[in-house]
């Protein structure tokens, strides 16, 4: 399993204050074909178990980095979760298209940077709750 808490690259190219989709659009998005059997696991315990009966997107951020299939789309919703869409196939299709889901660590929430997010008390409180629960080595 690939650590996502590295000191890879991650630029934040955008903050999309106004998208098209929602939530339950992601939810039911068709997914990439990297969406292995591992992510399947983690995204049905996370709509199961981790997603808040009403919970939303609190935060939608272009970001890049480095991946040859180019810029993600990383979704962050109110519970802590990330829903990582292409952003390429997205804007040709209008539709998202699922990569994975993480289940946030306070670690990878403050590595978007101040000026792009700030994850308030109960974001940071639910990736603590990851973080301890172990959620992503589901």
């Amino acid at each position: 399993m690939k650590n996502y808490d590295d000191k890879r690259i991650l630029t934040v190219n955008k903050v999309h204050n106004f998208y098209t989709f929602d939530l339950n659009d992601i939810i039911n998005a068709e997914p990439t074909q990297h969406f292995s059997v591992e992510r399947q696991k983690r995204r049905n315990e996370a709509l199961n178990r981790l997603l808040d009966k009403n919970d939303y997107l609190d935060c939608v951020l272009s970001v890049d980095r480095g991946h040859k299939e180019g810029c993600e789309l990383h979704c962050i919703t109110h519970s802590g979760l990330i829903f990582i869409l292409n952003e390429d196939k997205f804007l040709i299709t209008n539709q998202p298209s699922l990569i994975t889901i993480l289940n946030a660590r306070v670690g990878q929430l403050t590595r978007y940077g101040s000026e792009y997010y700030q994850p308030d008390a109960y974001t940071l409180q639910k990736g603590r709750e990851h973080e301890k629960n172990g959620d992503n080595e589901i």
